[in-house]
């Protein structure tokens, strides 16, 4: 695993509390060994099923006399001290090997995209590995949602399609794209995909890569895939198309698809999540869990039609409607009259992903055509 270009031999990081993960609880003490002393840690800024994410700055460019709230001021401040701030994603030492070296080769495979993360390092002391990332300053989409522009919102899709575009171009599916893995900035308008731990190599029904199966790294990924058994692994409940919650066989890119579907739906409707999850979770059984959301926009009688040609029969709850409801009652008074935003979301969110519109068919809608002449 390669290490930072940094200079050797700075001062050892030092403890950070970690924040807590339930409200009362005692927070645990982290000493980053593993990074070998090269950054210099700031503060949690997320954390996910395989591990917590820090901001983080290089020692060699850190000035004790300063203090970290010096390098952890005002995110707006950010660009103007000439240094350069980091992701250190600490992955929980119970995620096994495999999961990580395949989630570091698809980072290598993938890099070089202006909408895509790319990993500046890898650290491990026994069994303890942190991933290094350039960090991107970023606004919840909790914050946005509701007051984001309709030109912002076409920057913002048009950015998350083209890093779907590059994964597909490469044969990678994400699997887990939402808003909380597509960092998004207002004031530079520029955004950056994230978080590839469920993301897979796509395959044939033999298992063999469907694009660039002479690529030793594409190689690597697929080998580890078939020793760890894995085909399609589920993403986050309300982000998941027909396909995944049937688990059907065949699952590729138009997954990625459907994902950014919801999130459009998300901006035209001004609100998110675009139905409550709360209702769902005493719902035990899986398939049924996932649908409910999905199936109050869609209707039983579409859902029932899907199910069964992914070869399931399913009794929906009697107060789902049977009908679908149209996109035009669904968004905000803003994009009613937006015909080229609801045909794209439609194009998108098909049920079938036959169906579906691919990345490269999405951003050459006319929905994107004002962006052409004034790229954001």
């Amino acid at each position: 695993m390669k290490t930072s270009s940094r200079k050797e031999g700075a001062q050892n990081a030092e403890p950070v509390k970690m924040k807590d993960s339930e409200p009362g609880q005692t927070p645990k003490i982290c000493k980053f060994e593993e990074l070998k002393g090269q950054y210099k840690i700031m503060r949690e800024i997320g954390r996910g099923s395989y591990g917590v994410v820090f901001k983080a700055v290089c020692t060699v460019d850190y000035d004790s006399d300063k203090g970290l709230e010096y390098y952890d001021r005002d995110e707006v401040e950010d660009d103007h001290d000439g240094i350069q701030r980091f992701a250190v994603k600490r992955i929980f030492p119970t995620i096994n090997a495999p999961y990580i070296l395949i989630e570091m080769y698809i980072l290598k495979y993938i890099k070089g995209h202006e909408f895509v993360t790319n990993l500046v390092a890898g650290y491990r002391q026994e069994s303890q590995v942190s991933l290094v990332f350039e960090y991107q300053r970023s606004q919840s989409f909790l914050v946005f949602v509701e007051s984001i522009s309709q030109d912002d919102i076409k920057c913002y899709l048009f950015q998350l399609l083209s890093a779907v575009k590059h994964l597909s171009d490469l044969g990678i599916v994400h699997r887990d794209i939402k808003p909380s893995n597509f960092l998004w900035d207002p004031k530079s308008r520029k955004g950056i995909l994230i978080d590839f731990g469920l993301s897979e190599v796509e395959t044939d029904e033999n298992g063999e890569p469907i694009k660039n199966p002479e690529n030793d790294l594409v190689q690597k990924i697929v080998d580890l895939q078939r020793k760890m058994s894995i085909k399609h692994r589920t993403g986050t409940k309300g982000y998941m198309p027909p396909e995944t919650i049937f688990n059907s066989p065949n699952q590729g890119s138009k997954v990625d698809i459907w994902a950014v579907g919801v999130i459009m739906l998300s901006f035209l409707m001004r609100r998110h999540p675009i139905i409550s999850l709360n209702n769902t979770s005493r719902v035990k059984n899986f398939t049924i869990s996932n649908l409910l959301p999905l199936s109050i926009i869609y209707g039983s009688n579409e859902f029932k039609k899907v199910a069964h040609d992914n070869g399931y029969g399913i009794l929906m709850p009697d107060d789902i409607p049977k009908e679908r409801k149209p996109w035009y009652d669904l968004v905000n008074e803003d994009f009613k009259t937006d015909s080229d935003a609801l045909d794209l979301l439609d194009k998108m969110m098909k049920l079938s992903q036959d169906d579906r519109v691919t990345a490269e068919e999405a951003l050459s809608h006319p929905y994107f055509d004002s962006l052409k002449s004034n790229f954001c």
